[in-house]
């Protein structure tokens, strides 16, 4: 039972208010010139990859400390790879529509990464030609919910 009077007649908890009351990971012109920016920098940065020299079977770090023992990296990396999976898909949870693709290509590169070392060199090249299209095509995403904003945007301000 409702405990606000004016609700007496409206369904509760319906798909419909809920998709109205979440704005996503991107709700204004300012979140979505970020997401432009973001992602066309990691797309500049993964295409510029494919032309990067394979890697060394010893470099397979995602954070560095020459200081520490095998194990101590090898726990410290692990910990943090496993948190940017739990951003990853807080991140895609989070998202709605558009966003997803933007999200799920801007995370690929970071889930290819630590695999280059351990695979065959065709498919480093693949991986990084994968990452590259994803990256792309999150770009394009996030290009055209920038848009589409700024055509809300304006649309609102000539009412």
């Amino acid at each position: 039972m409702p405990m606000n009077p004016e609700e007496n007649g409206k369904e509760q908890g319906t798909a419909e208010d809920s998709a109205e009351m979440r704005q996503g990971l991107i709700p204004h012109m300012r979140a979505a010139g970020v997401a432009v920016g973001l992602t066309s920098s990691l797309t500049a940065l993964s295409v510029r990859a494919i032309g990067r020299p394979l890697p060394v079977p010893g470099d397979h770090w995602l954070l560095r400390f020459h200081f520490l023992p095998y194990w101590a990296q090898l726990t410290v990396n692990s910990a943090f790879y496993g948190y940017l999976v739990f951003l990853g898909i807080s991140f895609f949870r989070l998202a709605q529509g558009r966003e997803r693709v933007v999200v799920v290509g801007s995370f690929l590169g970071f889930l290819f990464y630590p695999f280059e070392p351990f695979v065959a060199p065709p498919a480093v090249i693949a991986m990084r030609n994968v990452s590259a299209a994803a990256h792309a095509v999150a770009l394009l995403a996030a290009l055209d919910i920038f848009l589409r904003t700024v055509r809300r945007q304006r649309g609102a301000d000539s009412d």
